[in-house]
């Protein structure tokens, strides 16, 4: 895809079948910092017209400089979770146009590393299940915790090791965590 980026960066791309035909979304990761890539840079938009991709368009961000994972499809429409700079509040966010709209605040996920740590599933616009790993410094691990709408339960076992980008799926009512 022609986006326009440093020879630095690798890219994050995400399929979104929503009401309004296909999307793909792309983000550029700058991986120049050696172990540590950002996942600030601006997303792009590119849609399918049934015969050929559009090019590429830039989504602006809710706020300047926010964390933001993948896009993904609710009611038919594009949503992302996104932690603003500064904050450790997740909130829920709408692509309306060519820009993403604030929709509702989420969790304060304190401790959690957001992109890292946590994810989130929205069950509903104003429903969600969301997955956190807490550092544990001591024995370099975490402690895991799944929160349904404010309830928390915390998930047996302990990992070294966590996955960059952990997820949550939902099948026939139960959810399975990724690490």
């Amino acid at each position: 895809f022609p986006i326009p980026a440093p020879t630095d960066d690798t890219y994050e791309v995400r399929l979104v079948n929503g009401s309004g035909g296909l999307k793909l979304f792309v983000r550029p990761v700058d991986t120049s910092a050696l172990g540590n890539p950002t996942f600030d840079r601006p997303m792009f938009l590119l849609e399918f017209d049934g015969t050929a991709w559009s090019a590429p368009v830039p989504i602006a961000g809710v706020q300047p400089n926010e964390l933001a994972h993948l896009p993904f499809a609710l009611d038919g429409a594009a949503h992302r979770f996104y932690q603003p700079q500064n904050s450790s509040l997740v909130s829920l966010a709408e692509l309306e146009g060519g820009a993403w709209s604030a929709v509702t605040p989420v969790l304060d996920v304190d401790d959690v590393d957001f992109i890292r740590g946590f994810f989130g599933l929205a069950l509903s616009p104003s429903s969600f299940a969301s997955f956190l790993a807490r550092p544990v410094p001591l024995t370099q691990g975490s402690e895991r915790q799944f929160v349904q709408n404010g309830a928390t339960s915390p998930l047996a076992g302990d990992r070294k090791l966590r996955a960059t980008r952990p997820f949550i799926a939902e099948a026939a009512g139960a959810f399975h965590v990724f690490n």
